[in-house]
């Protein structure tokens, strides 16, 4: 009876000290290696895994050995079939010629989306990225299965920056569910010919000088009318998202179409967005108590002062072009809010860049996040500092891309610049919003935004420049 037990134990003991020597080409990622906003270096946590064989494999107790050698028979499907998905889709490409980026490519149609989600979901975005740089190098090109396709992810502003301008080489790569949303024939989602026709049609009324000076008009009487609103309900917290929201719909309507909207209806239209892109932009700061409200403040007033005595006189597009540190606030926000995750390509063709091949057909995301929020790019990059404009300002232009790049940027990137200056300029000089939960939760999918939809008070303050 000894000698049946003896030689199961012994053979599962030698089975666990020979797993535990080739664990160094085995990747371990799971939920659990989330701690305090970064992944564990799998190096680490490969080493603990080892330790922890060898000590089982030293114990007199063939019940915990049995345990340990389902798990590990577990473990080693789960190595298996993330081996198999990777061979799969890069067993082609293993010749000379060829230099997929490295990666990894995890399971079998899940790919890395669980790890993807997991990070986001419980606020720790860029973690999904730091596994991939800690394991992989500072190389900027990443193989990985997303969104049910290989992938590759690029986090190098320059080589973002030549995918994004190459429609010969590179077209539209959205996720299917986004292109469902927005329709096949929206411009996100046509091909280059009718992207060129479309887009001509739809940015002229709203591109240059002289498009955006007969609109600021509008934008001021819809961003006035807004605040009064606002300020009627001034116990009454708002869900200010929401309002800002109807705010920018409004303008865009009215420019659009060139009437007024029902109140009612615009309602309507925020719900439904909501529905649609469930989140908004979270200003990373707190404007009224942020270090840099003063030297703003001042600039707006300087602007009204110039015009006094006749305070009641609109702004002036040449005005709003004078505001230089506001328009370092804005892109300052934009770079640290991230709105833009990724920006998503496919290969027409395979191709070489930055020394690594991108096999025809594969999805590629340029990784905007990570370009706004690399040391490599941005000195203290989760500082929120405006005046990182001033210096090199050059250089530091070339690795921002809010707005994307090439003949596909965002076409209303003007006109959304515009308005967020004429917002700001009214609410910096006679109002201050209080949060009710200024501690609340940010969720990062789709775009960052607070979990209470910035509820909050709006206060109007008094001040000598209206």
């Amino acid at each position: 009876m000894e000698n049946r037990e003896e030689v199961p134990f012994n053979v599962t003991r030698e089975l666990l000290i020979a797993i535990s020597n080739l664990l160094p080409d085995i990747v371990i990622v799971e939920t659990s290696c989330i701690s305090n906003g970064s992944i564990m270096a799998s190096g680490d946590r490969t080493e603990d895994f080892r330790t922890q064989l060898m000590s089982i494999s030293s114990t007199q107790s063939s019940e915990a050995v049995v345990v340990m050698s389902f798990a590990i028979g577990i473990f080693a499907i789960y190595c298996l079939l993330k081996r198999a998905n990777d061979l799969f889709h890069t067993s082609k490409f293993s010749s000379k010629e060829y230099n997929i980026p490295p990666g990894d490519m995890s399971l079998p149609f899940i790919g890395n989306m669980f790890t993807f989600f997991t990070t986001f979901k419980y606020g720790a975005p860029d973690s999904f990225i730091s596994y991939f740089t800690s394991r992989y190098g500072q190389g900027g090109m990443y193989k990985a299965f997303m969104f049910g396709t290989p992938s590759i992810i690029v986090t190098k502003p320059q080589v973002c920056k030549k995918i994004l301008m190459d429609d010969d080489n590179f077209e539209l790569g959205w996720p299917k569910s986004v292109l469902n949303l927005i329709g096949k024939k929206a411009l996100h989602g046509i091909t280059s010919q009718e992207h060129k026709r479309l887009r001509r049609i739809t940015t002229s009324p709203i591109k240059g000088k002289h498009a955006l000076s007969l609109y600021l008009g509008l934008i001021e009487e819809v961003v006035k009318s807004s605040f009064e609103k606002w300020n009627v309900i001034e116990e009454k917290p708002i869900k200010f998202l929401s309002e800002m929201k109807k705010s920018t719909f409004e303008v865009i309507i009215r420019i659009m179409i060139g009437s007024e909207i029902d109140p009612q209806w615009l309602d309507m239209v925020e719900k439904v967005y909501t529905i649609y892109l469930k989140g908004f932009l979270a200003l990373p700061i707190n404007l009224p108590g942020f270090a840099y409200h003063r030297a703003f403040k001042e600039e707006q007033e300087e602007i009204v002062k110039r015009r006094l005595p006749d305070s009641d006189k609109k702004l002036s597009y040449d005005e709003i072009r004078q505001m230089k540190y506001l328009t370092k606030v804005i892109d300052e926000t934009l770079r640290c809010s991230n709105v833009t995750l990724a920006i998503y390509r496919n290969a027409k063709r395979t191709i070489n860049m930055n020394g690594y091949t991108i096999p025809k057909g594969w999805k590629v995301l340029t990784w905007i996040r990570q370009v706004n929020l690399d040391p490599n790019n941005h000195v203290n990059p989760k500082e929120f500092n405006p005046s990182r404009w001033d210096d090199d300002e050059a250089k530091t232009f070339s690795v921002f891309l809010p707005f994307g790049a090439g003949p596909r940027l965002c076409p209303g990137a003007e006109l959304a610049k515009l308005e967020v200056s004429v917002f700001l300029h009214y609410f910096l000089l006679n109002y201050r919003l209080e949060r009710l939960n200024p501690k609340t939760s940010v969720t990062y999918l789709p775009i960052p935004s607070p979990t209470d939809n910035c509820l909050a008070r709006l206060k109007r303050i008094s001040s000598s420049c209206q």
